[in-house]
């Protein structure tokens, strides 16, 4: 029984609602509002391309292993955005489409800033940091990489944003 694709699809379901990968390795980051900072902010970020990729430890990653997963999502899912503050903070709100009504708008907040000489994004909300690799930043386009590995396997999510 193949499980990649029902577990991609319950890890990003989650991850709409709760991005967080803890680690204890998190580089140490304190919020500067540099020129690329100032690309994040102002604007709501709505998610537009989920890709996904499934490794066993060891095998080597080739552009080719990641399958598109958006179409997996309802679209009250896919019309969420994320809003990054020139203070530093953030939220994820629910967008125009609720998947339950009484569902808060606002299912998370905490703050952000990007390091390790811009190549990474780290949230952090409460305890929980999620940290992910930057692929590209631009005024009209967001692309992030998040990586999870569990026993043998390493899950990597391609997340593409544009403005809303």
């Amino acid at each position: 029984m193949n499980r990649f694709p029902a577990l991609v699809l319950l890890l990003l379901a989650f991850s709409s609602c709760n991005r967080t990968l803890l680690t204890r390795n998190t580089p140490p980051c304190k919020f500067r509002l540099t020129q690329q900072a100032l690309l994040l902010t102002n604007k709501r970020w709505q998610e537009v391309s989920i890709e996904a990729r499934r490794l066993s430890d060891g095998a080597m990653p080739t552009t080719k292993d990641f399958k598109d997963v958006t179409g997996q999502f309802n679209p009250s899912d896919l019309d969420d955005v994320a809003i990054f503050d020139a203070k530093g903070t953030y939220v994820f709100d629910e967008g125009p489409v609720k998947a339950r009504p009484e569902s808060p708008q606002v299912y998370e907040k905490g703050s952000w800033c990007i390091c390790k000489g811009g190549s990474q994004l780290i949230l952090t909300n409460g305890p929980a940091i999620t940290v992910y690799d930057i692929i590209e930043l631009k005024e009209q386009s967001l692309v992030l990489q998040l990586h999870r590995t569990r026993e043998e396997l390493a899950d990597t999510y391609l997340l593409t944003y544009q403005p809303f």
